[in-house]
């Protein structure tokens, strides 16, 4: 009885130490998983997302920008995943309204114009509203937006009956808003809204868009 008590015995260790070593093999195995995942530093990270708004927004094959310009990066930009660390990186930002704030705060700092294409509750006029509300500043309720500037934002609701004169006015008065303003700390937007019917009028309104940071929110792309 006893030889036999300790024959289980030893058969019950060595089962044990098998199933020890397979959760070891498990666990290196997920050890050498999440070693093979890279967190892109910030300059990388930064530089993929200027191209994100920049290019990559405006392009229709987008999958063969991303493949031919991955091979650009070279060290210290290191893309471990290539091409694939970019499309992770950019959609992360679309097309969600994150997406849509993150390209308003980028126009508006650097002074850019910025479409906004999107159907009828795609979250544009949100995504400005919260824009407005965020950037103000010293004032501003979140610290993030303290070291931004302070916008004023102006709107036009275009229509078919739009005329260049009515545009134009509301880059006059935004001009004059922002007058003897330190422009490093203030900036006037100008919020066309709707700006696809004004394309249907025959006083041709859109020729009034040369000055100001502007941000065009409409349905569908122009002709």
């Amino acid at each position: 009885m006893k030889k036999e008590h300790l024959e289980t015995e030893a058969r019950h260790s060595g089962e044990n130490a098998n199933n020890i070593k397979e959760n070891d093999d498990e666990f290196e195995c997920v050890d050498e998983e999440q070693n093979d995942i890279q967190v892109l530093d910030d300059v990388t990270r930064c530089l993929v997302l200027a191209i994100g708004i920049c290019y990559h927004a405006c392009l229709k094959d987008r999958k063969a920008y991303r493949e031919a310009i991955a091979g650009y990066f070279t060290y210290p930009l290191v893309l471990p995943g290539g091409p694939d660390d970019i499309e992770q990186e950019i959609s992360s930002l679309q097309p969600g309204i994150e997406g849509k704030c993150f390209a308003m705060i980028v126009c508006i700092e650097l002074r850019i114009p910025l479409f906004l294409v999107g159907k009828p509750g795609s979250s544009k006029s949100l995504a400005k509203s919260i824009i407005a509300d965020a950037m103000q500043g010293g004032l501003s309720k979140k610290d993030f937006f303290k070291d931004y500037k302070q916008v004023q934002m102006m709107s036009f609701q275009c229509s078919p009956i739009s005329v260049p004169e009515g545009i134009v006015g509301t880059f006059r008065q935004c001009s004059a808003y922002q007058k003897d303003k330190n422009l490093d700390k203030f900036v006037s937007v100008v919020v066309l809204d709707e700006i696809g019917l004004a394309e249907d009028s025959p006083r041709m309104p859109l020729k009034g868009c040369i000055s100001i940071r502007v941000v065009f929110i409409f349905n569908m792309i122009l002709s």
